[in-house]
C-alpha cells in the first residue's frame, strides 16, 4: 500500500493512448464510468487510518472538500477497517472519487457550507465517495 520512499503511493492516471496502456495478465476487466470529481483514497495499515488526495497524504485535520465536517471520514474509516479484518489484510487501500456537494435544482435544498467538488456535472447535494479500486496486502504477501 505504502511506498518505501514517502509512505504513500499515488494511484495511476487513466492512459491517454494505447502506447501508455499497461497490459494486465488477466482476461477479466470491469469498466466503469469516469466520474468528474476529486481523486481520494482511504488507507488502513496496521489499524491506522490515513486519507489522501491525488498529490499525497492529507494532514490529520485537513478538511478536503469538507469530507471531515460531513463525517465521511468516520464512514470510510469504518469501511476500511472492516475490509481489512474480513480480508485478513495488513494494508487496505480504497481508491475512489469524491463527487457532489451541490445539485442546482429548484426542488433540491443545498447543504449549508458545502461547496461542489466540480462544476458542470452534478451528482448530489451531499458529498459522496465512489470507490473504483481496492488494493489489499495480506501478511503472507509482505509489505
Amino acid at each position: 500500500c505504502m511506498s518505501a520512499s514517502n509512505g504513500w503511493q499515488r494511484y495511476g492516471k487513466i492512459p491517454l493512448s494505447m502506447r501508455e496502456l499497461v497490459q494486465v495478465p488477466t482476461s477479466e476487466w470491469v469498466v466503469t464510468e469516469k466520474l468528474h470529481g476529486a481523486n481520494f483514497s482511504v488507507f488502513c495499515e496496521a489499524g491506522v487510518i490515513s486519507f489522501a488526495k491525488r498529490s499525497g497524504l492529507l494532514p490529520p485535520r485537513e478538511d478536503f472538500y469538507s469530507f471531515r465536517s460531513q463525517r465521511l471520514d468516520v464512514e470510510l474509516a469504518a469501511c476500511a477497517q472492516t475490509l481489512s479484518a474480513q480480508l485478513g489484510a495488513s494494508c487496505v487501500c480504497i481508491y475512489g472519487e469524491l463527487v457532489g456537494g451541490r445539485y442546482p435544482h429548484a426542488d433540491v435544498c443545498p447543504i449549508p457550507g458545502l461547496q461542489p467538488v466540480q462544476h458542470g456535472v452534478w451528482y448530489s447535494p451531499s458529498l459522496l465517495f465512489v470507490a473504483f479500486d481496492l488494493l489489499h496486502i495480506t501478511p503472507a504477501e509482505g509489505t
